[in-house]
């Protein structure tokens, strides 16, 4: 049996799977080459609706500096990449050190896209 036989009626779409993101949550996006493009494209595309979402990023390949996106999203980063780089020099990404993942909503996304995984 493989994954699509035990997974297929848990998958859904990644905007589904993104309607567990809350205001204030913290949400980790893997990095570089594995960056979620589909399931960052649909967090974005609720930019309008989200307020204070901290946004964990290492050199993400997905540009989060997008026109309306600093309402909803707040960048934080311990890696300044490309995309990353312009919007700190204006003070609008947040360089830590420390770790940015913590538990604090009630599921975690998955990189693969659509996937929707419920916490331990």
């Amino acid at each position: 049996m493989d994954w699509r036989e035990r997974c297929g009626n848990k998958l859904v779409s990644a905007q589904e799977a993104l309607k567990a993101v809350r205001n204030g949550d913290t949400v980790q996006v893997n990095w570089l080459h594995a960056t979620p493009v589909t399931l960052s494209e649909a967090l974005m595309a609720r930019k309008e609706e989200l307020r204070d979402v901290k946004v964990c990023v290492i050199g993400p390949l997905f540009d989060w500096d997008q026109p309306g996106a600093d309402q909803a999203f707040i960048l934080q980063t311990p890696y300044l990449g490309v995309t990353t780089r312009p919007p700190m020099a204006e003070g609008r990404v947040t360089f830590t050190l420390r770790r940015c993942l913590r538990r604090t909503s009630t599921a975690t996304v998955a990189s693969a896209p659509g996937c929707l995984c419920p916490k331990p």
